[in-house]
Parts: C-alpha cells; structure tokens; sequence
C-alpha cells in the first residue's frame, strides 16, 4: 500500500490536525454535491453519496498520487446519466417505480465497469503516455463543451419548467426548443429560490473564501454549500414548498 511509505514521516502533532480539517471540508463539500451529481446521473441522490465516498476510500489503499482527484464529476454524472437514458428508451420504460429504478442501476454500474476495465486495461499497457500529445485548445474546448450540457442540464431545475432529455446530436438545440417553449410556465418560487442560493454562494466563495486578506484567517473555508443546503431544507420544510409552490424536492434520502 502507498500510503504505508508516508507513515514514516508522519506527525500526529503537526500533521493530523490539518488532515482533519481538510478532509472535513471536502466532505461537507461532497455532501450537497454527490447528491447533485446523483440527480445528474438519472438516479437517486443517495447514490451520489456513496460514489463520493468509495472511490476516495479505495484509492486511499492503493493511489499513489496525492495531487489526483477521484470521485463525482459533473461530466462523468452527465454521460452516465446519457447512457441510462438510451437504455430506459431502448427498453421502453418510463414510469417510476422499484423496476426501473434496478434497470437504472444496471444500466450505470455496467458502464461504470466497462470503463474501469478498459481504464485498466490502458493502464497496463502504458497509454497514460497520450495525454502528452492533447493540445491545450483540445482541452479548453471539452471543458467549454461539457460545461454547457451541465448548464443546460440544470437550468430546466431553476425556472422549474418541464424539459425533457434528448440524446443524439442537435441534443442541446432541442432542450432550449423545450426550454423557451414553456418558459411562461416558470415556477417563480423555484426562480427566486434558486436565484438567491447562487447569489450566497458566489458572494461568500469571492468575498470570504477566496479573498486575500480573510482567507489567511480562516482554519477552513466557510462550508457555505452545506449551509445553503441546511437552510434550504428547513424553508422547504416549514413553507411546504412542494405542496404550496409545486417546488420540485429531494425527497426521503434513505439510509444506506
């Protein structure tokens, strides 16, 4: 095991402290994003969460990088969750209950699979070798690429209109089709709602986290994400925003 060679120089008095406070932060981050990630990928939130923790705990055995991130992604969610889909229409399922929700779980675990296999098959042979020759354009352009089908994956969810998914090329010309066309249908609580939980976020992540003369102070960043959603639940749970506003929620997250 790696890790097992950075025991040898490890300080409980001066290192443990840190570690503790660093992995508290990336956890009360993962919390509010794994279920996000979750809903991303067309399955219950619950499974963002123990995708954000497995992973990390494997690879605390076996990684020997401490600068890799492994764990939920935006884009990896949204190409699994494109892949769920296709199955769930190649099969002619849409209603919700305990039968699709295991043909969707079969859908995602035989991908996630078939991509680890083929991972480490790549692995084996040595083709990491490749990522040299990307180009910084190649890059900047998948990032740019991906984070458009994010965004339009999530803003059918803010104006709390009804778009449906479509897969396929011109996917995201016929999402906005959908979007535009129902837009006078917005849920003005799900708007403002949403319009408030960005502007808290953005303004404590540049004002405080990320300012200069205030983050030298900090211990830890503020775990603002995992606030939003603390106070975001109870409003939605003494203003019944889904009975009273039609607010699309979460719901019961099960226990694992």
């Amino acid at each position: 095991f790696p890790f097992l060679s950075l025991l040898k120089g490890y300080s409980i008095r001066n290192d443990f402290p840190a570690d503790i406070i660093a992995g508290l932060t990336v956890g009360i981050m993962h919390i509010p994003q794994g279920m996000a990630y979750g809903q991303l990928s067309t399955l219950p939130p619950v499974y963002g969460l123990y995708v954000s923790f497995f992973p990390v705990l494997v690879y605390f055995f076996f990684g020997s990088s401490k600068h890799v991130s492994v764990g939920t992604f935006a884009v990896v969610s949204l190409m699994v969750g494109s892949v769920v889909d296709k199955g769930l229409a190649s099969k002619g399922l849409n209603s919700i209950d305990d039968e699709l929700l295991r043909t969707q779980l079969g859908f995602a675990m035989a991908v996630t699979f078939a991509v680890g296999a083929i991972q480490l098959l790549m692995g084996m042979v040595r083709l990491g070798f490749v990522t040299v020759y990307l180009s910084d354009p190649l890059i900047s352009g998948f990032t740019t690429g991906a984070a458009c089908h994010v965004f339009t994956s999530q803003i059918k969810h803010i104006f709390g209109v009804a778009v449906n998914r479509y897969n396929g090329p011109f996917k995201l010309i016929y999402s906005y089709r959908d979007f535009f066309k129902n837009i006078p249908t917005t849920n003005f609580a799900a708007l403002i709602g949403s319009a408030i939980c960005i502007l808290v976020l953005v303004l404590v992540k540049e004002l405080i986290n990320n300012n200069p003369r205030i983050k030298p102070k900090l211990k830890m960043p503020v775990p603002i994400e995992l606030i939003v959603v603390i106070i975001g639940t109870l409003v939605s749970e003494f203003s019944r925003l889904n009975e009273v506003y039609d607010v699309n929620i979460v719901g019961d997250v099960p226990v694992g």
